[in-house]
């Protein structure tokens, strides 16, 4: 989170600011709302709390969001981009059966968090609100998780590690066991680390010998 003066402000001088600081306030605003809805949920969030916390005004807030709902929509976006360039980076150095591995394990770590709930609570709400259009929050996540997974795997074939017929088909293969999974998983209660990996093992071993050829 990007850290305020004690003034409040996110720059010394006065006048217009400039675009990279229009940018690092809303990522602080952004911040800043993400970790109240951690704290005290979405009963208790407000553009007026909100602009409290970050330390800025509520027609700024509007200004850059428009509603409650833009707003939510912005944080998920924000929230799913730092959710995919953690996971992309998890594992890079290592060979490409071990390092699904690891993904995958993470991937569970975070659907089980406290971060990973709220994640989910925020594509639902976005989604059960009425006024949306275009498509929903879910899709979007979804597409998102499928074209990560796409390029994840295109780097095994272009390290020469593995070979898939159909990419696409085993991309969304690989989201939708572990979706399910966890969704089984969760009815049951909550796994830990160690239940994490090795599923996360069984499941990439799996995966390899129906989709891909090294």
């Amino acid at each position: 989170m990007t850290a305020l003066p004690s003034s409040g402000r996110l720059c010394g001088r006065r006048g217009r600011p400039s675009a990279a600081e229009a940018e690092r306030l809303s990522d602080h605003i952004l911040d800043t709302g993400w970790r109240m809805l951690l704290e005290g949920g979405f009963e208790s969030f407000s553009f007026e709390r909100l602009a409290r916390a970050a330390r800025t005004g509520k027609p700024t807030i509007y200004s850059r969001f428009g509603d409650k709902r833009g707003f939510l929509r912005s944080l998920l976006e924000r929230r799913n981009l730092e959710r995919t360039k953690k996971i992309r980076a998890m594992g890079r150095d290592l060979p490409f059966e071990q390092a699904l591995c690891v993904q995958a394990s993470h991937v569970l770590d975070m659907l089980f968090s406290d971060e990973g709930v709220l994640f989910e609570r925020l594509v639902d709400w976005i989604d059960e609100e009425p006024g949306g259009d275009g498509p929903t929050a879910r899709g979007a996540a979804y597409d998102n998780a499928i074209a990560s997974i796409r390029a994840m795997l295109a780097e095994g074939v272009s390290h020469g590690e593995a070979r898939f017929d159909d990419i696409e088909e085993a991309a969304v293969f690989w989201l939708e066991a572990m979706l399910g999974h966890a969704r089984l998983a969760k009815s049951q209660g909550t796994p830990d680390h160690a239940d994490n990996e090795r599923w996360a093992r069984i499941h990439t071993q799996r995966f390899l010998r129906a989709f891909a050829q090294a």
